[in-house]
């Protein structure tokens, strides 16, 4: 393990950044100017239907940790639970995700990933999130090695988090053109590194889930795997120590990005012309056959 000449602790500390569980969510989406409500972790209710999954976050906008990551709550977060509506949008079309802010000293990598539901509607309503397997669409890690995004920034380097900040606390992915149509979670993810090298506490995960239904014409349906195999503690991409001097090369963690997928396209601040309802779910119908009559013999 790297060791700097200062623990994360103490430069968080001279620099007043404390260790509560205090921090961020994604507020809205963005589609083709359309906003769509995120899951309000401030507020007692939310509306029933939303495209995003609801949690027990809480209004303290905590994290989970390398203690979770073969836990449930890595997969959309503390308690996450299936929404009950969904964000159509085309293949090759941008989702901004609008966060509530974000601190300086959060460094780190910006995720988003798909796992695949099925045809119908309500399939990402009905399936088991421990079930959903995960391919990778977007990827943003350490940007710049050599400088600083402000001078006052706490750590080394110019990350996928500062360029979220200097784009009002936006990030934007690229659905991939080749996706097969159909209904999928979008799980997108910040990582914090300010405490990767402190081995009580480790890097911070905010993973936050849409469901989404993707169409086009696209045929390609990527592998995946569960939520809960795409982090290890010990990766490289993990155990980073954002407070040397030199950083050193950083791999981002996870699965590779999918052929395809756009990992970060030109990341701009999103424009707002209308604000719009998740489409709710339709339950499947199952279809009845028709009784046969039976003969007397």
């Amino acid at each position: 393990m790297r060791q700097s000449s200062l623990s994360a602790a103490a430069i968080l500390g001279l620099t007043g950044v404390h260790h509560v569980r205090a921090h961020s969510h994604v507020t809205n989406i963005v589609v083709n100017g359309a906003s769509y409500d995120g899951f309000n972790t401030k507020e007692d209710t939310n509306p029933d239907i939303l495209a995003a999954w609801s949690t027990d976050v809480g209004p303290e906008d905590g994290w989970v940790g390398l203690e979770d990551y073969q836990s449930p709550d890595i997969i959309c977060h503390v308690n996450g639970t299936n929404a009950k509506g969904y964000v159509t949008v085309e293949a090759g079309d941008r989702i901004s995700f609008q966060w509530l802010g974000w601190p300086e000293s959060h460094h780190g990598p910006a995720l988003t990933y798909l796992a695949y539901c099925g045809d119908a509607s309500d399939s990402c309503v009905e399936v088991d999130k421990r079930e959903l397997e995960f391919f990778k669409i977007g990827r943003g890690g350490l940007l710049n090695a050599t400088e600083k995004a402000t001078d006052f920034s706490s750590g080394m380097g110019i990350w996928a988090t500062d360029e979220l900040i200097a784009k009002n606390h936006t990030w934007m992915i690229e659905v991939p053109k080749v996706l097969s149509p159909g209904f999928y979670v979008m799980r997108h993810e910040l990582i914090a590194l300010h405490y990767a090298m402190e081995p009580t506490l480790g890097p911070q995960h905010y993973p936050q889930c849409f469901n989404i239904e993707v169409r086009g014409t696209g045929t390609q349906r990527p592998d995946g795997i569960p939520a809960t195999e795409l982090y290890t503690w010990g990766h490289p991409g993990l155990e980073y120590d954002i407070f040397v001097e030199t950083l050193a090369p950083y791999t981002i963690p996870g699965p590779t990005l999918v052929t395809g997928a756009v990992g970060m396209p030109e990341q701009t601040s999103s424009t707002i012309e209308s604000h719009v309802s998740a489409e709710p779910a339709e339950p499947t119908r199952m279809i009845r056959r028709p009784r046969q009559s039976r003969s007397n013999v």
